[in-house]
């Protein structure tokens, strides 16, 4: 009885250890080697994709001058996740490619330059990559799915994707606007996002353009109208969100923000520059991110609408409050309104304005 007991406890340590082998076995190396699977002929590399071993697409080989490509959703038993960065950049000899539902994310520049004219989508797919079929002339036909997020110059110079208007539209957002524009162009109604870089470099660098984006814009990403050159940008209410650096190094005058914008991120117009070499204007609501903006970059301010100077809480009135709120500002515990908290006008918001209003508020009480 006794010998049956050891020989039960030796052979349970054995299958332990055993079991605790075959784990670390199986357990991949994610060591950047590059592996090719000659039953496939596609070349990969094992990685981890948010905590599982997944196959990442390198390259493909094949003695065919026109292959319709078609991504398995296993390599080796791993699960294909991603397209490499530059996998299939620059191949004329691929025309079609059919990715596989397993495929959460396509590389940069995945299969820009190359010669393939459609292309199947999965509806899992979660991003593109920036670039990823830049310059892909003949690419005719993509179906991008809703909630997929797509990367900057995407589609940039895909000609034949371009609608009777010349813009790349994919899920009402303008993907790319770089095609030849006359002197107007009009976002057509319907488009709610100007994507990244979509008309970065339009016009030429000559100042004689103009932008009008409908009611139904929404967001404007960023670097949408990097470097662009134009005389006019007219934005519409509805506009919500400004990313940063969308219109960073243009040369423009001036600006009108609508009333509806909520956000205009830092930098939103970084390295700007004016035809006259003056301070690049923002004109909009007193009191809003348009002045907010303005202050914060060192551009000049013009409200559209009536507001009394010093009036910083919106009251129509001066006010202790006023005062206060304007004190404030000088120490950073509140964000500064150039323009309306401008009390004494001498360009900068100091206790000098905050006594001003305090003046004022004296006045009005005898």
């Amino acid at each position: 009885m006794r010998n049956r007991k050891k020989i039960c406890a030796f052979l349970s340590s054995f299958f332990l250890l055993l079991s605790a082998s075959v784990a670390v076995a199986a357990e991949p190396s994610y060591n950047n080697e590059e592996i090719f699977d000659a039953a496939s002929g596609f070349t990969y590399k094992v990685v981890a994709y948010k905590g599982v071993a997944s196959a990442e697409i390198l390259d493909f080989e094949t003695e065919e001058s026109s292959v319709e490509l078609t991504i398995p959703n296993k390599i080796a038993g791993y699960p294909v996740c991603l397209i490499g960065e530059r996998a299939f950049a620059d191949r004329m000899d691929i025309t079609k490619v059919i990715l596989p539902e397993s495929v959460r994310e396509i590389g940069k520049w995945a299969f820009s330059q190359s010669n393939v004219t459609e292309v199947v989508l999965p509806e899992t797919l979660e991003r593109i990559g920036d670039g990823a079929f830049y310059y892909c002339v003949g690419l005719e036909k993509i179906n991008v799915p809703e909630h997929t997020q797509i990367g900057r110059e995407v589609f940039r110079l895909c000609r034949q994707l371009r609608d009777e208007n010349g813009f790349v539209i994919m899920n009402h957002v303008l993907v790319d606007g770089s095609g030849e524009w006359s002197e107007t162009v009009t976002v057509p109604d319907g488009v709610t996002v100007i994507g990244a870089s979509a008309f970065a470099g339009s016009m030429g660098g000559v100042a004689t353009g103009k932008f009008i984006l409908p009611s139904s814009v929404e967001t404007i990403q960023s670097h949408a109208f990097f470097m662009c050159s134009a005389d006019e940008i007219l934005l519409s209410e509805g506009l919500k969100v400004i990313e940063s650096n969308a219109f960073s190094s243009m040369r423009l005058s001036e600006i009108t923000i609508p009333n509806s914008v909520l956000t205009i991120e830092k930098g939103a117009f970084q390295d700007i520059h004016t035809a006259s070499g003056e301070k690049f204007l923002i004109k909009g609501k007193a009191l809003s991110v348009a002045e907010l903006c303005a202050t914060e970059e060192g551009f000049d301010f013009e409200p559209t609408n009536r507001q009394l100077i010093g009036d910083v809480n919106g009251s129509d009135a001066y006010e202790a409050e006023d005062a206060l709120m304007i004190l404030q500002m000088t120490v950073k515990l509140h964000p500064v309104y150039g323009y309306t908290a401008d009390m004494d006008l001498n360009g900068t918001v100091s206790a000098d304005d905050a006594l001003c209003v305090l003046q004022n508020v004296t006045k009005l009480a005898k």
